[in-house]
C-alpha cells in the first residue's frame, strides 16, 4: 500500500479503539495510516494499492 499523497510506500497503520460513540451509539474502532515520508494520515481505505498509482 502506498501513501495517496506522496505515493511512498514507507507507511504506517495502527488499529484504534476509541469505545463506545456517545452521540451514535457505535463502537469507534478502525484502522488509520500516517505516512513517514510526508506526514499524511487517514482511513487505511484511502491507501494507493501497488500498480494503482495515476
Amino acid at each position: 500500500m502506498r501513501c495517496p499523497e506522496c505515493l511512498s510506500d514507507a507507511v504506517a497503520v495502527r488499529e484504534y479503539d476509541f469505545g463506545v460513540c456517545r452521540q451514535t451509539g457505535y463502537h469507534d474502532t478502525g484502522e488509520r495510516f500516517r505516512c513517514r515520508a510526508c506526514g499524511a494520515t487517514g482511513d487505511v481505505d484511502d491507501l494507493v494499492a501497488e500498480g494503482q498509482e495515476s
